[in-house]
């Protein structure tokens, strides 16, 4: 029964030994968080104790942020003329015995919990598998009305990206693109409809300039070749001149041009506006042209737009709309040189006096900008709508939404939000250009990637298929993303290619690294979700499996850290929760390499090496070296600068905090195994077993002789070419991080060394008797009875391989990571290979 039923997830309680149903608090959401199961129980017990109120003990329980995995804070329980210090011992010495938690324990004046690693996993692996890609989403949360689904979702515009055409496309408008693209995926990942919106710089006095731009230096052969090159080459050549002319008019006695570069533009954006044939059709061809230029583009970064909107499309009469609005409420008003919002004198500082239309008739910026919202509000009636802008613009967007305050459309205004960011340094243009190009930038991570990937041809094993430029761009387009995805956005971002490309460090090619060594141990097996239900989850209160304990701790809290970053807009919440989350995976290798696999029951070497991925080839390959984890309050990717060799508990005490303290204050740790003496125990027990074995073997192989060649059985013959499941010790030694064999249990060996016993065909005598057989003659009954037998070898090669109860609960683990990684990197824009 799915976990994602409430009978199926009180079941899985039951399972574990708590019989009481799901205590029920306003602000548990235990159908998508794992962890709100344990919050829900820890407060209704709170409130059985103490007799606060049940949302205060709720709203008491934090995350550890040092040692344990949940802190209850005494004081926010708010119980009058109590010390916290005699609550806390009170509270240890009374608290009842459960499956979920340890005895809980009192640092003086708080009470804190370590889940119980068996139980953690018996509710955090089936819950998890069962919503799969869903995990760590919130659907509802999009609702209109939470009572009511089907009364539809909340509706979000995200305007991102936004170049102008003609102009260079800077790092501005790349963090605009990544950002955006992150901003849309996490609304629709909280159940959200998304409409993303790119809004061109279409018009304007711009585009009048790009006009005199290609009168003068125009090549229809250049344009076809390369038009977003060639616009942006000849706008740059007529942006210096109109430069030195704007200066030269500045100095006295210089003889000013007979045709200024500022007064072609004028005149041309003018034509535009009052819909002059000719000016309009230059217009839309260069607007055709770069949009189907920059969709290709887009592609390449995995963003779709659902619209190409644009300055050109606001109406004239919205304008006019919005301008009587102005006017009637005393807001617009004749300046010297145009007509202005005079902000100050409404109360206003800061927001200056900015124009609303020129004297010549042609509307402003602003202008356009506060009649498309009124536009926008009409067509997708959303319920909000984000620009994702540089903070340079920071003014600018104030004065649209106080314009719209000042015209009464205070509720509209309500609705917007400005998502700003701060600066983008190192990106260079290409020699020969008039500037940065989108193109440009791909290219160079593609080829940054591609180099990296020439010395590193074996890391990526399962992307070497493909065509080497086709993974070295979409490995160089994750790598661009993460780069900035990495940090907060108010921070400057510095495009390194040196340290983008390389999996040393926290870096895009580092999550698509582990992501598929993790995948690997998932090749050739599935999940048996029965059998998971039924399975001994001991293992994981052995000291050995405390590093996959760890791990699953931080996979509990991966739909808090959504919300949070949901909350924020912030993906670095995100992406540095899954750098932790990859901190922990060597040690879970290592645990691997020193256990040398467990028991896969009948599995064959052959399937063994399919499964988890061990080829000869991999093995002494070198684990990407990972440095401090990047927190939330570092500055600028200083995280990136100092890379290291730190996994464990050092990495996990420099994690981020959210919604209260994350770090386990115990990742990381783990009990020194003494393999030495077990492997001499297991090999002295393998020498007896073989010594048992080999005379009944020897007597076997002389039976097999004195029969002919039509009466020896095939799947004994089939059996004499089977490879030993058993791993020797030479092949286990020296293996690195993500490769390792299976060793079989001694009970395995001894059953794998076994002859399978003949088979029992009924109606069929095989005694023959001179030429005659009984059913039929002797070459038709054994030509039937091959035929019986290759069905039966063929069923059985069909069937799945019954795993050991170890061996599934690591393949649901590895199964649990893989939906983590893929989910979280897919929720900041990620497209993972």
């Amino acid at each position: 029964m799915s976990t994602r039923s409430s009978d199926g997830l009180q079941a899985v309680l039951e399972g574990v030994g708590v019989q009481s149903p799901i205590p029920q608090f306003p602000l548990a959401d235990t159908q998508n968080s794992p962890v709100d199961i344990y919050l829900s129980y820890l407060a209704d017990t709170l409130t059985q104790l103490t007799g606060c109120e049940p949302s205060i003990a709720y709203e008491s329980i934090q995350w550890a942020n040092d040692v344990g995995d949940l802190v209850v804070v005494l004081p926010r329980l708010r119980l009058p003329n109590i010390d916290p210090k005699v609550l806390s011992d009170d509270l240890q010495h009374n608290f009842p015995d459960t499956p979920l938690y340890a005895a809980p324990f009192s640092d003086g004046y708080n009470l804190r919990f370590f889940f119980d690693s068996c139980t953690l996993a018996q509710v955090v692996l089936p819950y998890i598998i069962d919503r799969g890609s869903a995990y760590g989403k919130d659907e509802s949360s999009g609702f209109r009305d939470h009572e009511k689904p089907d009364a539809g979702r909340k509706k979000v515009v995200v305007e991102f990206s936004s170049p102008n055409l003609g102009q260079e496309f800077d790092g501005n408008h790349l963090r605009s693109t990544i950002i955006g693209a992150y901003i849309a995926s996490i609304y629709e990942s909280m159940g959200w409809d998304v409409c993303r919106m790119n809004f061109l710089g279409d018009w304007g006095k711009n585009i009048g300039l790009l006009a005199v731009a290609w009168f003068r230096f125009g090549s229809e052969e250049l344009f076809d070749a390369d038009p977003l090159k060639h616009l942006l080459d000849i706008y740059t050549k007529i942006g210096e001149l109109f430069k030195a002319e704007q200066e030269a008019a500045k100095v006295d006695g210089v003889e000013k041009p007979d045709a200024p570069i500022g007064e072609e533009r004028d005149e041309f954006f003018k034509k535009m506006e009052d819909g002059d044939p000719d000016a309009v059709a230059l217009w839309e061809r260069f607007r055709k042209v770069c949009v189907a230029k920059y969709a290709e583009l887009y592609a390449r970064l995995n963003v779709d737009f659902d619209e190409y909107s644009g300055e050109s499309e606001v109406r004239h009469e919205t304008t006019v709309e919005v301008e009587t609005a102005l006017k009637e409420k005393g807001v617009e008003e004749e300046g010297d040189e145009a007509w202005i919002i005079n902000f100050k004198g409404h109360g206003l500082k800061g927001l200056g006096k900015p124009i609303v239309r020129h004297r010549n008739g042609t509307t402003s910026y602003l202008l356009r900008d506060v009649a498309a919202v009124l536009e926008r509000s009409r067509k997708y009636s959303f319920d909000k709508m984000i620009y994702v802008v540089s903070a340079k613009q920071d003014s600018h967007f104030q004065q649209v939404f106080k314009a719209l305050e000042l015209m009464g459309q205070t509720e509209l205004a309500g609705r917007l939000q400005h998502v700003s960011f701060g600066k983008s340094l190192g990106l260079s243009p290409n020699s020969g250009t008039g500037g940065l190009l989108l193109g440009d930038i791909l290219d160079q991570c593609q080829s940054a990637v591609l180099e990296f990937l020439q010395t590193h041809s074996d890391d990526f094993p399962e992307l070497q298929t493909g065509d080497a430029s086709d993974v070295a761009d979409a490995l160089g387009i994750m790598a661009l993303m993460t780069e900035d995805l990495s940090i907060k956005r108010a921070n400057n971002v510095v495009f390194d290619l040196a340290k983008m490309a390389t999996y040393d460090g926290y870096t895009g090619l580092t999550l698509q690294y582990w992501l598929d060594q993790v995948r690997s141990k998932l090749r050739g097996f599935t999940v048996d979700r029965d059998s998971l239900m039924n399975a001994d989850y001991s293992m994981f209160m052995e000291d050995a499996y405390l590093p996959f304990v760890d791990v699953l701790r931080l996979l509990v809290q991966f739909p808090g850290i959504v919300k949070s970053s949901f909350r924020a807009l912030e993906s670095s919440t995100i992406l540095s929760y899954l750098f932790r989350l990859v901190d922990l995976l060597p040690a879970v290798w290592d645990v691997e390499t020193m256990q040398q696999g467990e028991e896969v029951g009948d599995l064959g070497e052959e399937q063994i090496e399919d499964a988890w991925g061990v080829a000869e080839a991999d093995q002494g390959k070198p684990v990407p070296s990972l440095g401090e984890v990047p927190t939330e309050d570092e500055p600028e990717q200083a995280h990136k600068d100092e890379q290291g060799a730190q996994t464990g508990e050092g990495a996990t005490q420099n994690a981020p905090k959210q919604d209260g303290p994350m770090d386990d204050g115990h990742t990381g740790t783990q009990n020194e195994i003494e393999g030495n003496l077990l492997q001499n125990e297991q090999e002295a027990e393998s020498q007896e077993q073989t010594a048992k074995t080999e005379p009944m073997e020897a007597e076997a192989k002389e039976d097999q002789s004195a029969q002919g060649p039509e009466e020896q059985d095939p799947a004994k013959e089939d059996t004499k070419e089977e490879k030993s499941p058993e791993v020797s010790k030479s092949e286990g030694e020296e293996l690195e991080h993500g490769m390792e064999l299976l060793q079989v249990d001694e009970p395995d060996l001894v059953e794998a060394t076994k002859k399978p016993s003949e088979p029992e065909d009924e109606g069929v005598d095989l005694a023959v008797d001179d030429g005659e057989v009984e059913g039929g003659s002797a070459s038709e009954v054994t030509e039937q009875y091959e035929r019986q037998d290759k069905g039966k070898q063929r069923a059985a090669e069909e069937e799945e391989p019954q795993l050991s109860p170890k061996v599934l609960l690591k393949v649901a683990f590895f199964e649990c990571v893989r939906h983590v990684l893929e989910n979280g990197m897919q929720m900041v824009g990620l497209v993972p290979m």
